[in-house]
């Protein structure tokens, strides 16, 4: 182990790709519950916040 060099070299094109695919997947499964929120008006949102 003594002399024996060691480099890493990260695969970005790897990172990006997996960077990219969570954050796709984490829009979609937010996407229905947007566009559930967005339909209603503001009265309803601020009123159900009051139990």
């Amino acid at each position: 182990m003594i002399g024996l060099l060691l480099t890493v070299k990260v695969p970005w094109g790897a990172v990006a790709a997996g960077w990219a695919t969570v954050i796709v997947i984490t829009l979609a499964a937010a996407g229905p519950a947007v566009a559930r929120l967005a339909r209603r008006e503001p009265r309803e949102l601020l009123g159900s916040m009051k139990g």
